[in-house]
């Protein structure tokens, strides 16, 4: 929260939406707990492990059902990965705090030989758990399943630029899959740079999800130097494409330059580059904040591993960590030290 608030003044645009992008890694059975965190002090620059280990699995039941940020503040959209379960329970325990849950079921591929495109992952479709969302009494959000274009080569997005017929075939392929099962739009991420060679398949996937009353949100690389979404294209994109924009604002830093997840001022620039200027009041609704739920262990010489909620916890009984809070970035780091070698660990916390 402390990411969007800070966001939301050094842009002086209100709105300013946030996606939560997550993993969704819990270690331990969900609970009842009475008193918010920062009523209860666990929301501070010095963090103590010992806190986390005894609370990391309690929730505070009133909020659960509780949305922070209101319908004027913009949507809220949550991944969901099929190899974290705990993901499926959390989405309908909040599902309040949502307006639109993403699944990652979908693999969007090509035969070269056959120039032909078609779709894996229709086994990853949990159909029980769709009932139950949406069959749920209280709020229920649209659900969006992401649609990842993988395998790709150089070659092949330059046959699908170039085929129209290849272009609408993807489309379809998307939006007869969210006809087939109800579903209330598609989020697609592909691997190529976004530019006007683009454009115009992004086009031809949103017309396609329109006409079937579907929404259409773009997965968009931020500010990193190459590949980000200029503003003009994010403008022409907006206005005749896509409804939603999902910002990776998260894997800033890397095993080459160790460092934190999404700096504070590194998000403000990524949203701020997109805006276009005398359009920011009007478009800043589509951009959807990246938040990462989870987080790098680096370890010398030059490792890098991910940590989801379970083995940040693991990680905290195990070993003796010193907690360290970076005001510029606004995270928080943890420095361990296992079988000789140092350990620097960046993960999202309460504060």
């Amino acid at each position: 929260r402390q990411h969007t608030f800070a966001i939301t003044s050094l842009i002086g645009i209100t709105p300013t939406l946030l996606v939560l992008m997550t993993t969704l890694a819990i270690g331990a059975p969900l609970s009842g707990k009475t008193g918010d965190v920062r009523k209860r002090g666990l929301v501070k620059e010095t963090m103590t492990p010992a806190a986390i280990i005894k609370e990391h699995a309690n929730y505070h039941a009133p909020s659960a059902v509780t949305r922070n940020f209101d319908k004027q503040a913009g949507p809220t959209l949550a991944y969901i990965t099929p190899w974290s379960g705990k993901g499926y329970e959390i989405a309908k325990l909040f599902r309040n705090k949502f307006t639109m849950v993403a699944p990652v079921w979908y693999q969007l591929k090509y035969n070269t030989k056959q120039e032909t495109a078609f779709l894996e992952g229709s086994h990853n479709v949990d159909t029980k758990w769709l009932h139950d969302l949406k069959h749920s009494a209280n709020n229920t959000p649209h659900v969006v399943p992401r649609f990842a274009m993988e395998g790709w080569t150089q070659a092949d997005y330059t046959r699908l630029f170039q085929n129209q017929k290849l272009r609408l075939d993807v489309a379809k392929l998307i939006a007869d899959e969210c006809e087939r099962h109800n579903f209330d739009g598609a989020v697609l991420e592909h691997g190529y740079v976004i530019n006007v060679h683009v454009a115009e398949f992004l086009r031809t996937v949103g017309s396609a999800l329109h006409a079937a009353d579907k929404q259409f949100i773009l997965v968009t690389p931020p500010d990193k130097g190459q590949g980000a979404l200029s503003s003009d294209l994010f403008l022409e994109l907006a206005d005749t494409a896509v409804d939603y924009f999902s910002l990776m604002t998260y894997d800033f830093s890397n095993q080459r330059q160790p460092g934190p997840n999404s700096p504070v001022s590194w998000a403000t620039q990524s949203v701020l580059q997109l805006l276009p200027p005398d359009h920011g009041a009007r478009l800043a609704p589509k951009i959807l904040l990246g938040m990462n739920f989870y987080g790098y262990d680096y370890s010398e010489p030059s490792s890098m591993e991910p940590v989801v909620g379970h083995q940040f916890v693991q990680l905290l009984q195990k070993h003796k960590v010193k907690s360290q809070w970076h005001r510029d970035f606004k995270e928080h780091s943890l420095h361990y030290t296992a079988s000789g070698i140092r350990h620097t660990v960046w993960y999202p916390t309460l504060k």
